[in-house]
């Protein structure tokens, strides 16, 4: 698939340090801006998904 529609990021960021996590966010929402592709990111880093993210939902596990 070339061109998805939908990327899946799942712990996208995790374990890479600030300017490498920073260049990757870079590249997706590049790629998002040019293509209208829609993503679902997946991971623990709050701030970066309220600051990336439309809308977040928050899954403490099962009590």
């Amino acid at each position: 698939m070339l061109r998805p529609r939908l990327l899946v990021c799942d712990e996208m960021t995790a374990m890479l340090d600030a300017s490498t996590a920073a260049a990757l966010v870079a590249a997706v929402e590049d790629y998002r801006a040019a293509t209208g592709a829609a993503l679902l990111a997946v991971g623990h880093d709050r701030t970066l998904l309220g600051r990336w993210c439309d809308r977040t939902v928050h899954w403490d596990g099962l009590s």
